[in-house]
């Protein structure tokens, strides 16, 4: 079930809802604000702690009657993602915009880049604990960034990224990108890792052979499959036209009108979830919270999706959390029993 969200973005860079988090807003618009504002804020500007703790904890004691029967495992709740699965009241309002977080994570002391776009085992959810898991990627895998963070501390795992722009975990004649892959390989068959999640954009640039493209993700994925190492592979984001992000952009007051169809957001093939599903990998779909029927909104729950053309904004990202966490428990990759706080 997909309940469509009509919003209008602020043109201010500030957030205009999250006023009451800013010293500098006036104490006369902070009282309206406070009587108003009823949604739960999934994100804040801040750079020391990644997951704001007003995001639910998934339900892992799966309730009676469920509020959703496709992710029983999440509580309700009604910004981002959760505007997509629950019955939410509409909302006309963009609160969180591209810059409500930053695309890249935090420097931590267990969390930083070694170059642009590059994290070689960068540690995000609890850095403390035994567990761990992987996820390997390219931008788009780091557009999960704050999604990954929320779903470590969730699971109590450490998550470790593997990120660097534009390499996919697949063959490549980029020998930068094809060292990674081969040391994130040898890591995950030697059983570091609990599991691994690989996260990567589909191909939209035209030069490849359909071939190419099956073998790039098929060696690979069949020498993790041979190994034993388990994985599971995320379908992309949909895909937009320049004339889709210019919507939010001059519609500033009407940005509920902002959307793509689903056809057109959809309209690469996305060769490492069709061979993840040819060899019986599992994988995660968050086509539908992302889409309707006929189209795919800009903006829901409050949150605008897109940062650009392809990449997901990072508040949108984390709101997915939740829906990480519902669907690798069920997969069996997490433990279904106990909480964490």
């Amino acid at each position: 079930r997909f309940v469509e969200q009509p919003f209008r973005t602020s043109p201010s860079p500030i957030i205009r809802t999250k006023a009451i988090l800013f010293p500098l807003a006036a104490a006369a618009t902070a009282v309206v604000i406070i009587s108003t504002l009823v949604v739960v804020n999934i994100a804040q500007s801040r750079t020391s702690e990644t997951r704001p703790q007003e995001l639910p904890n998934p339900v892992v004691e799966q309730p009676a009657d469920p509020v959703s029967s496709e992710y029983p495992l999440v509580s309700e709740f009604c910004q981002g993602a959760g505007a997509a699965v629950f019955d939410c009241p509409p909302n006309i309002e963009v609160i969180f915009s591209s810059l409500t977080l930053p695309k890249d994570p935090p420097n931590t002391a267990t969390c930083t880049p070694l170059g642009r776009g590059v994290y070689d085992g960068c540690i995000l959810g609890n850095p403390d604990a035994t567990s761990s898991i992987a996820l390997i990627g390219d931008s788009h895998a780091r557009a999960l960034w704050a999604g990954f963070d929320y779903l470590g501390k969730n699971s109590d795992a450490k998550v470790y990224l593997f990120l660097r722009n534009g390499c996919a975990y697949g063959l490549s004649d980029n020998p930068q990108c094809t060292a990674r892959n081969e040391m994130v390989r040898d890591r995950l068959i030697a059983g570091e890792f609990e599991f691994a999640l690989l996260a990567q954009t589909v191909q939209w640039r035209v030069g490849r052979t359909e071939q190419y493209l099956l073998d790039k993700y098929g060696v690979p994925y069949g020498e993790l499959v041979d190994a034993k190492v388990p994985f599971a592979v995320l379908k992309d984001n949909p895909r937009l036209f320049e004339e889709d992000r210019d919507c939010l952009r001059f519609k500033t007051r009407r940005a509920y009108e902002c959307s793509i169809t689903r056809d057109n957001a959809f309209r690469y093939r996305d060769y490492a979830f069709d061979v993840a599903t040819k060899l019986g990998v599992p994988t995660i779909d968050f086509s539908d919270i992302y889409c309707g029927v006929e189209t795919c909104p800009l903006a829901m729950g409050g949150v605008r999706v897109y940062r650009d053309l392809g990449h997901i904004t990072t508040v949108f990202g984390e709101s997915l959390g939740p829906f990480l966490f519902n669907d690798l428990t069920e997969l069996g990759f997490l433990p279904v029993s106990g909480k964490a706080e």
